[in-house]
This record gives structure tokens, sequence and C-alpha cells, in this order.
């Protein structure tokens, strides 16, 4: 797994918020000088962490030490819009989720996608997820995936290790 400098931990940051932000923007978001902030772009896109591309940023899970991935399907038990908001609020405070779909069904109300570093990680985090009040255990699923034939870009910049 590749260890991030503080430098290039705030400057990925900056990028995955705003992927088409210049480099100025991001020294003053990150308060670093504007050369060094285009320095670590380039350390970046070199350890193969990052592939800019127009309006976007590709990151390589592997390289960050994320290989697992997974899937959690599940309802809740009240469909209220307080119940609703309240679950999407719970499952954001959870590092390792990185969509939140809201689907429409007689029984499934979520499907949440996991990074992780195992198929255990995958499970514990289901495992919270499931012990949830407003989750129906009847239709709760924790999925691990086997292969994908293509990922997408993102992973939660706070769950990238970072040398200090």
């Amino acid at each position: 797994m590749t260890t991030l400098t503080k430098v290039e931990h705030d400057v990925l940051a900056a990028l995955l918020k705003n992927a088409d932000a210049p480099q100025k923007k991001i020294a003053t978001d990150t308060d670093h000088p504007e050369a060094v902030v285009s320095r670590a772009i380039k350390t970046l896109k070199e350890k193969g962490i990052i592939r800019v591309r127009k309006r976007a940023i590709d990151i390589d899970y592997r390289a960050v030490g994320y290989v697992t991935s997974g899937f959690f399907l599940f309802g809740i038990k009240r469909k209220d819009p307080k119940a609703l908001k309240e679950m999407v609020s719970f499952l954001l405070t959870i590092d390792e989720v990185i969509e939140i779909h809201q689907m429409f069904g007689p029984e499934h109300d979520y499907l949440v996608r996991l990074m992780c570093k195992s198929n255990d990680e995958i499970d514990q985090i289901g495992g919270c997820i499931k012990a949830h009040e407003l989750v129906n255990n009847d239709s709760a699923y924790t999925m691990i995936v086997a292969k994908s034939s293509r990922d997408l870009p993102g992973v939660p910049i706070r769950l990238l290790d970072r040398a200090d």
C-alpha cells in the first residue's frame, strides 16, 4: 500500500472535491504553495494513485490498500422522509461507504457500495449497518464482489493513510 505525505493527502482531497480546480485554487484551499501542489499532483500520477482526465480523477484502489469491494442491500422498517434522511445520515458516517443508492421496490430501499481492505471488513460493516434500528434484517444482504468489469472512480479521502 502506498503511504501519502500530508501534502499529497491534502491535494488528493482537494482534487476529489473538485477535479477540475486550477492548481492555484488547490494551493489556496490546502494552504500549500502552488509549486508544491504541482509537485504533489505529479507524484500522485507517478505513484499510479491518480490518473487525471478531463473533469475526473480515477483512483487505483489497490495502490491505497482497498482491494475488496462489496454491496449491502437492505430495506428499512419505516419509509417516512425522516427515517430515510436518518438512514442516509447514518450511512454517511461510515468511511468505507462510497456510494449510497436509494431504490424503489417492495423489499429493498438501499444499495450501498463499500470499499474495504478485506472480506472480513465488508462483513463487519454489513453487520454494523444491519444493527441499525431502522434496518429490516429480513431483507438485509451483504455481497462481496468477486470480479468487476469496470470500476468507477472514488474513494473516501479520509480512508487513505497519511504520513504526518
